[in-house]
């Protein structure tokens, strides 16, 4: 295993931190002190903690929260469905607790902060556009307002996150699958009724 460099030392335990504190209650001093670095190392890789923070939400924070997109060989909706009902795993909650922290706290940093997580924000909006395309292609779901449900999927999720109901979050689940549902439904009756109308086609001869 590759030794991490003083910079990755300071970006893991800067995740770490402000996993822990937030933003504003994250402290420098303890991060060098865990990372028994001294301070002028810092400032040889960062600015300020505010770049320094930045840089983690690049390197890891945003890898880890782009976990709950990888499609893989299972069908999209079901993927979609699946890391939903996830977010409130030990595993990954930690994460989608401290993404949705720092939006928060985001709008009170400056603006570059700001504009960072709307960019992340609408870079998951366009992911589960992207999976909800994939799974009307597919035949899994109904043709819906892809964009609309990608926007309702998202806002749904950060606001069930602010109140960390999980039970919320597996109802979000449970009504994403009644759309798969309606699909199967349509489909039964269009069988249904391409059968009947064979029967009578059949009765005229």
């Amino acid at each position: 295993m590759a030794k991490r460099t003083n910079r990755e030392k300071l970006l893991d335990f800067t995740y770490k931190e402000v996993k822990k504190y937030g933003y504003f209650e994250a402290s420098t001093t303890t991060i060098l002190k865990k990372a028994k670095l001294p301070k002028g190392v810092m400032y040889h890789y960062f600015d300020s903690k505010e770049q320094l923070v930045l840089m983690m939400i690049d390197e890891i924070l945003e890898k880890r929260v782009a976990r709950f997109f990888e499609i893989g060989e299972s069908k999209p909706f079901d993927v979609l469905i699946e890391s939903i009902r996830q977010i409130f795993e030990k595993r990954y909650l930690s994460d989608a607790a401290l993404f949705h922290r720092l939006l928060v706290e985001s709008r009170d940093i400056n603006p570059t902060f700001s504009r960072k997580y709307l960019q992340i924000y609408h870079s998951i909006i366009d992911n589960y556009k992207s999976i909800l395309d994939q799974a009307v292609q597919n035949g899994e779901i109904v043709k819906i307002k892809v964009d609309d449900t990608a926007r309702f999927i998202t806002s749904s999720i950060f606001g069930i996150l602010s109140f960390q109901e999980k039970s919320a979050m597996d109802q979000l689940a449970n009504y994403l699958e009644t759309i798969k549902g309606i699909r199967q439904k349509s489909g039964r009756m269009k069988k249904s009724k391409a059968k009947k109308m064979q029967i009578e086609q059949g009765s005229l001869f």
